[in-house]
């Protein structure tokens, strides 16, 4: 008969028939022979698994009723065979575990063995020349065996700890043959080590179920409260640096630092370079072979990133303070803690932002030193906002990074809606290193200094910003021409253009998630010295035509922006709320010799708040469990890794734990979540994180909440 359509009701009656018509047989052998077919008839997947647990179940009480003691335990050992090896057929494998195993006790075996034989058993507690009558030595040394062969292999993959009370009566001396107690020896040592690497509350690798991102009150950062009178802004860009100072309520103004200075017009900017010999910045360290990369090497964790960038940071300190000595005016650094230097600093990147800290707080004793995110800056900076909120897209393509970032703001308040985990490691040197391998090429160079080639293609980028071919001079000569077209061929060699894509899209998915979709955006504010780029801004705006078409892309404060706005930072009230760490999992995997992973579930730079659900199954680790226990762990930036993966057709950054290779993560309290019966098979637990980080767990059908007292940063 089919089994399926309309067919299944009908085999399933049938079946369940056939089993009654079973349980009638009277003679023992064929009633469990019947029992045991029809377990064998039935398919294999869970609709039917009540009816294979009912056949077993008549097959082994079939068993039980057979008279002669060696064709029970023949039926139980060719039973425990047949029966699946799964958890619902657990309590009746364990049944006839007990009475196969029962067969090789004392009272069984000496029921064949003479008197004699008897006595000098007791006397010598285990003698191996004890013998039985020939024919039931046999078969029971034959039975031993093959049910040794069994119990090995079902203790191979068993976990669940309650069997151990099952077998362990039968590790006793008086079980004999001794083959057969050594395996059910062996079964129980390994059910106990269970113990030990377990606690039995684990849970399986989450799958994600959904993500909410639920309307309640927002975090808000009061800067006004905390506005100072005066105060110094540093963008520490890989480029250039930009320093401002802002007086009470006088607008913010370039700080004049003399020699190592760049002016533009009424622009003052400090070229982002230190003479490793003379100790020369800025400007003054133009000549010779400067270091220009601090801030990269820095952002990757070099340790000699941090060693440049503490002696640029102290020497242009020392050149502010030379500045301003006859005003007194910086005077009140180290004398009045409330007083503030804000510094500027990619998004997402913790450890670089922990090193410029530390850096500065160090250099500028006395000062309180503010971090504040690069975009986040330029959105304050460009000051477009208008009474009313305005949504706009910040893009900050500056020497080493690509920062985006959706905010809402207006003439009191910034709102972050949306911005990534961090930004994108691109920026003017990459370009600039593309380029010089591209001239060198082009015009035959061989054995020139890697940064010598550097700033000469950095110098044929930025005039090729404004016309459309430029010379490309080398050692003084002109070495050939280089076109618009050609440096725009460059660029897409590397995947430039579609990295920007993605980097946008990015961002765009994120804030879709809290409900703002691409076409609420109302202006593009682009920041940052390889924004000019032409090609750059001919590529932003075709993601964005109709702002185009509006001249609703700024680029007129491309130096000054971030500066201006870290000045002004303190007269808006900011509210951001992202995680700032990733946040794992830890789950009991199914593979062999591998006892714990971790499986990220809240990514670092997630929006707040969130109610994120995940699918949890009971890891059953050491058998039946009556509750989970849900484990997170923080996952330090260094073991973070990024891939880009494609979903409902949109590109985007995953974030993905590398491998630990055993290296410890902070722990958070563990919270164990209680049932009345057993963990079912699935449970659906969200886990909802407020506009602060503080977390709840949501869990069962009807929506359980417990508080856990955790919060994430």
């Amino acid at each position: 008969m089919p089994r399926d359509g309309p067919f299944l009701p009908v085999y399933k009656e049938a079946m369940e028939l056939a089993i009654r018509a079973a349980e009638a047989v009277a003679e023992p052998y064929y009633r469990r022979y019947a029992c045991l077919s029809i377990g064998d008839e039935l398919p294999r997947d869970g609709e039917f698994g009540a009816l294979r647990l009912k056949a077993f179940e008549g097959a082994y009480r079939a068993t039980l009723a057979v008279t002669d003691p060696f064709g029970m335990e023949y039926c139980l050992i060719e039973l425990f065979q047949a029966v699946p090896k799964s958890r619902d057929f657990f309590p009746l494998i364990q049944k006839i575990i007990e009475d196969a195993l029962s067969f090789f006790t004392v009272r069984k075996w000496m029921e064949d063995v003479d008197v004699f034989d008897v006595v000098d058993y007791i006397l010598s507690a285990e003698d191996h020349d004890i013998s039985d009558s020939k024919k039931n030595r046999f078969s029971r040394e034959k039975y031993s065996k093959a049910m040794s062969k069994e119990l090995l292999k079902f203790g191979e993959s068993l976990n669940d700890t309650r069997f151990i009370e099952t077998l362990r009566p039968y590790t006793h001396v008086w079980i004999r043959p001794q083959g057969l107690r050594d395996s059910v020896k062996k079964v129980v040592a390994r059910l106990e080590s269970l113990k030990t690497t377990y606690h039995g509350a684990e849970v399986e690798r989450p799958v994600f179920v959904s993500e909410l991102h639920p309307e309640t009150g927002a975090l808000v950062v009061k800067q006004k409260d905390l506005a100072p009178r005066e105060c110094i802004s540093i963008d520490l860009g890989a480029t250039n640096t930009v320093v401002m100072r802002k007086k009470k309520d006088e607008a913010p103004d370039f700080m004049h630092l003399g020699p190592i200075c760049r002016q533009y017009d009424s622009i003052h900017i400090v070229p982002t370079l230190l003479s490793a010999e003379t100790n020369n910045i800025g400007a003054e360290a133009a000549g010779g072979n400067p270091v220009s990369n601090m801030k990269q090497l820095l952002l990757e964790g070099n340790p000699r990133g941090r060693e440049h960038m503490e002696r640029f940071i102290r020497i242009l300190y020392q050149h502010m303070k030379k500045a301003t000595v006859n005003t007194g005016w910086f005077s009140i650094l180290p004398r009045n803690a409330a007083e503030v230097v804000y510094m500027t600093v990619p998004v997402g990147y913790q450890d670089y932002s922990s090193a410029v800290r530390e850096i500065a707080s160090k250099v500028m004793k006395g000062a309180r030193v503010e971090l504040i995110e690069e975009p986040l800056a330029a959105a304050v900076g460009y000051q477009v906002a208008d009474d009313r909120d305005r949504l706009i897209m910040v893009i900050d393509f500056g020497g080493s990074t690509l920062n985006t970032m959706v905010v809402r703001l207006n003439m009191d308040e910034v709102h972050i809606v949306a911005k990534p985990e961090r930004a994108l490691m691109l920026g003017g040197h990459d370009i600039d290193h593309w380029l010089a391998e591209h001239l060198s090429a082009k015009a035959g160079i061989t054995g020139a200094s890697r940064e010598s080639l550097r700033l000469a293609a950095e110098e044929v980028k930025i005039r090729l910003s404004e016309r459309r071919e430029v010379p490309f001079v080398w050692d003084g000569m002109e070495a050939g021409k280089v076109a618009r077209d050609e440096f725009e061929e460059v660029l897409e060699k590397r995947e430039f253009y579609a990295t920007v894509d993605r980097a946008i899209i990015n961002v765009i998915k994120r804030a879709e998630k809290v409900g703002v979709r691409k076409e609420a955006i109302e202006a593009i504010l682009l920041t940052g010295g390889s924004s000019q780029i032409p090609s750059f801004k001919d590529k932003i705006g075709d993601i964005f035509p109709e702002l185009r078409a509006g001249n609703l892309i700024y680029d007129h404060s491309p130096l000054t922006a971030v500066g201006m706005g870290a000045a002004l930072y303190g007269t808006r009230d900011v509210t951001d709320r992202h995680l700032a760490m990733a946040y794992a999992l830890r789950y009991a995997p199914h593979e062999k010799d591998v006892t714990h992973s971790f499986c990220i579930v809240l990514e670092k730079g997630e929006q707040l708040p969130l109610e994120k659900a995940f699918r949890l199954r009971p890891a059953r680790k050491l058998g039946l469990q009556r509750e989970i226990t849900i484990e997170l762990f923080e996952i330090p930036e260094r073991l973070l890794a990024r891939r880009w993966v494609v979903e409902d057709g949109i590109e985007y950054l995953k974030q993905e734990l590398k491998e630990t290779a055993g290296e410890a993560m902070p722990g958070l309290k563990p919270f164990t979540l209680v049932f009345e019966e057993a963990v079912p098979d699935e449970v659906h637990v969200a886990f909802c994180v407020s506009g602060s980080g503080e977390v709840s767990l949501k869990y069962g059908p009807h929506g359980k909440t417990v508080e856990t007292g955790l919060k994430l940063q």
